[in-house]
């Protein structure tokens, strides 16, 4: 009965945590959002798990399918070694949507019930560790698990830091700090920068507590050891830090708007940080009052001058976050440190007989007024109500020395949740027009790339089958390069506010470069050259004959200096003809026209329209561009025949500046007019031109080049076959080029040059040859070296461990 009693808490609060998400999630719907959730959480784990088990490789080097091809480690941060996606490669018959899900789940309330054992195990009373567990689970935890999960996943590995920590002081046994870090690590390697940081200021404040109880020497041996198990935690995950990192330096980060010093070394007046924001701690007016009062206990005031210091300072915030941004996400990782400091200082007004004053909660009224006046989110909370009841609360706990009063507390918190993870957008379970085993069947037996383009974001990561390749790609790490040569040179419309999502839009000059050979598209945005080979609801699979091999030999070549010097459209029309390399071949024939065109856009008026073109255009394939002039700084969206183009607005997180419009407009039909239609706004286009380009000139431009016969590649291999090479050349492939390329030819390695501005490529003489392209990961060998000596040290250091306490025990 006594061991019942004692699970009570536990009981309660699983209780609790099971009917939060079973109010939050709607029937019928996926328990995560419309927005990354979907295609970057599950389809890139997905695609872990399809990659695992086409090549049964445990640590790969790279991934094919996406984005043209690239480095597998830019993909790393959505949970390369993550656990629950190493158990789905022992389930592959269950959806990766439901083993995320269940995970995810697990860990919420896992973390919830860590908590409250934690601070339990600090002899803090029960009521205390109950409502700061409950504040928890009300926090911004529950929504970053159905939003994005990388910022929460790591949470009850941080809990099991934390009380191995604890562990470590009474018991000097470190194997558990060195597991508990790893998976912090796995599970997010962003966020778990900061989780060693406050890790160890959290190690530093207990030592410093029980400096009487330990001799000076043996301070620094503990120190030592400490370090010791942080350095075996971090080298066990080498294999994961090392090839991530090394990608990282090496390649254009979008680092969002830029800021100003005001924005760096300022504050933040509305604690977003800390109170009620999703993308913060996302905790109420009830933990600031005591972080507050915290300052007036001995024991407490240096925990509250830094976590205060730290949530009011966008400095602290830049620095957390890599100097990339201020944004208020690594706050989620201070939850821990800031419901123990919540906790210990109730425990202190609880004991203590010392007389304290709530006069400085006034300072409370800054960040109050400052969300009442300005953020637009306030009409979700009952601000107000909440700072009377927390300042209520507290004084009757503070008299009356009842832990009892402070679980009332859990109420507001509790209605505030709900109200916020409410709007969540949660993706329904809808069935699309085309099946994923139809796009399959679609990809096996028309090999090339394939492009979506009827569901935005939804499938940009989206990989049917082990035969599905792709262009697109919705990754925070990609290459620089060929997203420059995606939409700067290959004029790709952006159709999404943020310019790292390599989007699907039709573009069949880029689409022939890049061997798409099949599509799902509308019917109205069929490109040229593309035959249907099925049509459902407006929507079709095509298919064309005409796209480039995935590689060939060709002589016909274009000086990558000259082309540098080219503006558009010269710079594409020289793509669509020939390969840019390193020559000194600088002839094309210009192929595209400019034609008189007026068009005149407003975003007050005549935002849908339909506009006759000079003339009928059959077998042409159109270019319009034009640039916007923007006087409101809002987002700006104009579709041109079923083709988006999108400015972001002026304060979006990561602006695209995608200020010049650019459509490749063609159809199997021909082109009469343009069928408009434009947001609403304060603004107008400007420099219109529109160029023509006879389809004729590039339908046949794959017959005129050697072809590469493909055959499987094996091992680290991304392309294998044989050539026939008619005319001395260069090899050109549409592989986005980074480090870690070897070419081999004939048997012998020979050096790799990137063509094209950003793809794999190579001379090559006349004759026949055997070609190979392999890729290892760059750092990934050292990663792996570290790793292995790491878990060795680890496992000798275990049996070891666990010999000494044998030895105690008998």
């Amino acid at each position: 009965m006594r061991k019942l009693q004692k699970n009570y808490p536990y009981i309660l609060l699983t209780f609790f945590s099971c009917c939060l998400i079973f109010i939050i999630w709607p029937n019928n719907s996926s328990f995560g959002s419309t927005t990354d959730w979907v295609q970057q959480h599950i389809k890139i784990a997905d695609y872990f798990r399809t990659l695992f088990f086409e090549n049964g490789q445990f640590f790969p080097d790279y991934a094919a399918h996406l984005g043209g091809g690239v480095n597998i480690y830019a993909l790393s941060y959505y949970g390369l070694f993550r656990l629950d996606v190493l158990v789905s490669y022992l389930i592959p018959s269950v959806e990766m949507e439901y083993i995320v899900v269940t995970y995810i789940l697990l860990e919420f309330v896992a973390s919830i019930n860590l908590c409250y054992y934690w601070l339990r195990k600090q002899n803090i009373e029960k009521e205390i560790c109950f409502v700061s567990a409950i504040l928890l689970a009300t926090s911004s935890l529950l929504f970053q698990s159905h939003r994005q999960i990388m910022f929460v996943n790591y949470t009850p590995y941080l809990f099991c830091t934390l009380i191995a920590i604890d562990n470590f002081l009474q018991t000097k046994k470190i194997r558990w700090i060195s597991l508990s870090i790893a998976l912090v690590i796995l599970h997010s390697y962003f966020f778990s920068v900061t989780a060693i940081i406050l890790c160890t200021g959290y190690f530093l404040l207990r030592l410093e507590n029980i400096n009487g109880k330990i001799k000076l020497k043996e301070q620094k041996s503990v120190l030592v050891k400490f370090i010791g198990a942080i350095s075996l935690g971090i080298g066990m995950c080498a294999v994961l830090l090392l090839p991530t990192a090394y990608y990282m330096l090496h390649i254009q980060k979008d680092r969002g708007s830029t800021l100003s010093p005001i924005e760096i070394f300022g504050i933040t007046p509305s604690l977003k940080g800390l109170l009620y924001y999703s993308y913060g701690a996302g905790l109420t007016i009830i933990v600031l009052f005591v972080l507050i009062l915290s300052l007036q206990y001995k024991r407490t005031k240096k925990m509250g001058i830094i976590l205060l210091i730290c949530l009011c300072s966008n400095l602290v915030s830049y620095l957390l976050n890599g100097t990339l941004y201020v944004r208020y996400k690594v706050y989620l990782v201070f939850l821990p440190f800031i419901l123990y400091a919540f906790a210990k200082t109730l425990q202190e007004m609880y004991h203590s007989e010392k007389k304290i004053h709530f006069s400085p909660l006034l300072l409370a009224c800054i960040p109050v007024v400052t969300i009442y006046l300005f953020d637009h989110k306030k009409e979700e909370v009952p601000l107000l109500l909440d700072v009377v009841v927390a300042l209520f609360l507290l004084l009757l706990f503070y008299r009356k020395k009842n832990t009892r009063y402070l679980l009332l507390a859990c109420v507001l918190p509790f209605i505030i949740c709900v109200r916020l993870n409410a709007n969540e957008v949660y993706p329904q379970k809808e069935k699309t027009v085309f099946s994923d085993n139809e796009l399959a069947d679609l990809c096996s037996a028309y090999p090339g790339r394939f492009l979506d383009t009827t569901t935005g974001l939804l499938n940009v990561n989206h990989i049917f089958s082990p035969d599905t390749y792709k262009t697109t790609m919705y990754s925070s790490l990609s290459n620089g390069e060929y997203n420059t040569f995606y939409y700067d040179y290959m004029r790709n419309p952006m159709s999404i506010r943020n310019r790292v999502v390599l989007s699907s839009n039709p573009n069949v000059l880029f689409q022939l470069l890049m061997n798409v050979t099949t599509m799902e598209t509308r019917k109205e945005t069929l490109p040229i050259g593309y035959e249907i080979l099925e049509e459902k609801k407006e929507t079709v699979l095509a298919r064309t004959k005409d796209a480039m091999p995935p590689a060939y030999v060709t002589d016909s070549l274009y000086d990558k200096r000259q082309f540098e010097k080219l503006s558009y459209p010269e710079n594409i029309d020289v793509l669509s003809q020939s390969a840019v390399v390193d020559t000194d071949k600088t002839d094309f024939q210009k192929r595209t026209k400019k034609e008189n065109f007026s068009l005149a856009i407003d975003g007050k008026r005549n935002r849908k329209k339909i506009v006759r073109l000079p003339k009928t255009y059959k077998n042409t394939v159109l270019l319009l561009s034009f640039d916007i002039s923007r006087k409101d700084g809002r987002e700006v969206v104009i579709d041109i025949n079923g083709i988006r183009n999108k400015l972001s607005g002026k304060y979006a997180n990561y602006p695209n500046n995608n200020t010049t419009f650019t459509y490749i407009l063609s159809s199997n039909q021909p082109i009469r007019e343009l069928r408009i239609s434009a947001s609403k706004g304060n603004y107008h286009i400007k420099n219109v031109n529109l160029y023509s380009l006879p389809y004729g000139n590039i339908q046949k431009r794959n017959q005129s080049v050697d072809t590469v016969n493909l055959e499987k590649p094996i091992d680290r291999e991304v392309l294998k076959g044989n050539v026939t090479v008619s005319k001395e050349g260069y090899l050109i492939t549409s592989i986005p080029y980074e480090k870690g390329f070897t070419a081999y030819m004939d048997g012998q390695k020979i050096p790799v040059e990137k063509v094209n501005t950003c793809f794999v490529g190579f001379p090559i003489k006349e004759g026949k040859h055997d070609i190979s392209i392999v890729f290892h990961a760059p750092a990934k060998r050292l990663g792996l070296m570290i790793s292995g000596i790491s878990l060795v040290i680890f496992i000798i250091l275990f049996i070891y461990e666990e010999k000494l306490l044998w030895k105690r025990k008998h």
